[in-house]
């Protein structure tokens, strides 16, 4: 009688511990890695073909779309995999991008590393099957 009380309070907390792992996983793995970015401001995209150093004059921006009169200088930043990079940018001191002035910064391509994890067999992930 007795060991049968140890063995149905014994199945009890294994229940018990389960169901606490079970609510509490969701908020372990679900672990926000956008944390940098702020939605109220605006972000643009900049294709990266290969690794080095890139210039990017007013007409660069202007040509992609991006309005160049509504941002001061001070406050651009360049970030990639979610970390900030290390920019130049001529001209700055005044506040204002104007046409002689650029952006410089150093630049890696994407090359899908974080993504590799993903994938159970490597040699199958770039795969196009038809």
């Amino acid at each position: 009688m007795i060991n049968n009380k140890l063995n149905h309070s014994y199945y009890i907390k294994t229940i018990i511990i389960c169901i606490y792992l079970l609510i509490i996983q969701n908020y372990i793995i679900a672990q926000n890695t956008n944390s940098w970015i702020h939605y109220d401001q605006k972000y643009y995209k900049i294709a990266i073909v290969q690794e080095g150093i890139y210039r990017l004059y007013l007409s660069d921006l202007v040509g992609a779309g991006i309005p160049t009169g509504t941002f001061q200088t001070k406050n651009i930043q360049l970030f990639h995999n979610g970390l900030e990079q290390a920019l130049y940018i001529k001209g700055e001191e005044d506040g204002i991008f104007h046409e002689s002035d650029f952006i410089e910064f150093y630049a890696n391509r994407s090359n899908g590393l974080s993504d590799t994890v993903l994938y159970e067999n490597k040699r199958f992930s770039m795969k196009l099957l038809i």
